[in-house]
């Protein structure tokens, strides 16, 4: 009895002054959350405070001390001690720990929404009811994408996880109002080489309000697998018309269409319609007196009745003045219709011509994809 109250009076001697690290680390050591519970009441300076986090860490069944973590965690002043106390919560039970960490999603200094997402990765597969909740219902930006990547980097790692993910990212990128959110959710269906979702990344890179989504719904596209050629559209590439009064571009008119049938084969994202099957589709229009071109655009309804292909790319050089201008456009056979967001088009001089030819069969693939 004498012992310990010597004890008990030397451990209220040394917390007399300003609660020192050494003192929490004496606390700690004897097991005295009391006294750790008393040193956080008072304000102490940042140092202290992290090593009182630790501490308390370290008891994650008293409840005080688990509430004290969430209070740092979600507010205390210093980011230094929030992220600290993010770092130390993974163990913890209990949804208030994930929608603490989620509240850490929106913080305003970036390396404790970094330290928050992190946490919230160890704590998977837990997390995901309230993460995905985060994901389709708050208020923040910021919150709902890094839910969408917290989500899609478990569903990375656990198959189980892929089909309830993709189902979610599909859902944000159809129907979040922001687009720091839709660009998210169509990375995450990208990564997961969600091939289910092909139809909405295509045409969300044609056709979303915002360029950043657009862009990043064509990467995306980029890391799926090509499509079985069972289930790919088959292209007719059409040599370009040459509307320059310069017969000598014909053979570059030529040029550009077995380009541009070049780089779709090579992307895997269609197939191209042999060459010879289109040759000799084109010879029968010449023999039965029909015009490629009605105009600036191809005789679809005499091609179609050829049943050779789902897609035609066409497209016309023109020339006014000293500026070429080369334009390709794909058009639907079923319906006849350009496809939407799809076509390209590019100015320059005599002398760009080659660049002009290079660049547009880039960008026509691009929005293939």
């Amino acid at each position: 009895m004498k012992r310990g109250w010597m004890v008990s009076v030397i451990v209220s001697a040394a917390c007399a002054g300003p609660l020192t690290a050494a003192d929490v680390g004496r606390m700690d050591r004897d097991g005295d959350i009391d006294g750790l519970v008393e040193g956080w009441r008072s304000s102490p300076p940042t140092p202290v405070a992290r090593r009182l986090v630790d501490a308390m860490a370290r008891h994650p069944d008293d409840a005080r001390c688990r509430r004290i973590l969430m209070e740092a965690a979600r507010g205390h002043r210093d980011e230094s001690v929030r992220r600290q106390a993010m770092a130390r919560v993974p163990a913890l039970t209990g949804t208030e720990v994930d929608d603490a960490l989620i509240a850490g999603l929106v913080d305003p200094f970036p390396s404790v929404r970094r330290q928050a997402r992190s946490t919230l990765a160890r704590r998977m597969p837990g997390a995901v009811p309230r993460l995905t909740s985060a994901a389709r219902a708050n208020a923040s930006p910021l919150v709902r994408s890094a839910a969408l990547t917290v989500i899609t980097e478990h569903a990375l790692r656990d198959a189980e996880a892929r089909a309830s993910a993709v189902g979610l990212l599909v859902d944000r990128a159809r129907r979040d109002d922001d687009p720091s959110v839709r660009s998210a959710a169509v990375n995450g269906l990208g990564g997961l080489n969600a091939v289910e979702s092909r139809r909405l990344l295509i045409e969300l890179a044609r056709t979303d309000d915002d360029p950043t989504v657009r862009l990043q719904a064509g990467r995306a596209l980029s890391k799926l697998d090509a499509p079985p050629t069972s289930e790919r559209a088959i292209v007719m590439v059409l040599p370009l018309k040459n509307d320059t009064s310069d017969p000598r571009l014909d053979r570059y008119c030529a040029q550009v269409a077995d380009l541009v049938a070049a780089e779709i084969a090579t992307s895997g994202v269609m197939e191209v319609l042999d060459r010879a099957k289109r040759d000799a589709a084109l010879d029968e229009l010449k023999r039965i007196g029909s015009l490629l071109y009605d105009g600036d655009r191809p005789n679809a309804p005499q091609l179609g009745r050829f049943a050779l292909a789902n897609q035609i790319v066409y497209g016309v050089v023109q020339r006014t003045g000293l500026i070429y201008t080369l334009i390709l456009n794909r058009m639907d056979v079923s319906t006849l219709k350009l496809v939407s967001g799809a076509s390209v088009s590019i100015r320059g001089y005599r002398d760009d011509l080659d660049r002009m030819k290079t660049e547009a069969a880039r960008r026509l693939v691009a929005r293939f994809r």
